[in-house]
């Protein structure tokens, strides 16, 4: 996840050891993406992404980023 790479780990993709999400709703044209990350432990991100226009409809759960 392009947020996650940017934000947490300097642009470094190559620190990402593996990536697991599920789909949780549909994004459609032009809305807006609400990513909200929490650091778990020393080696992982938990990742939420929602769409704005739709009170905060879920688009991505049980996101987890573990990282080196």
């Amino acid at each position: 996840m392009k947020a996650v790479v940017d934000t947490l780990l300097g642009g470094d993709v190559t620190r990402v050891r593996s990536y697991a999400t599920r789909f949780a709703g549909v994004v459609y044209p032009g809305e807006t993406l609400r990513v909200r990350m929490w650091r778990q432990g020393s080696g992982g991100v938990r990742v939420s992404v929602t769409a704005v226009e739709r009170e905060d409809a879920p688009v991505l759960a049980d996101t987890v980023v573990e990282h080196s």
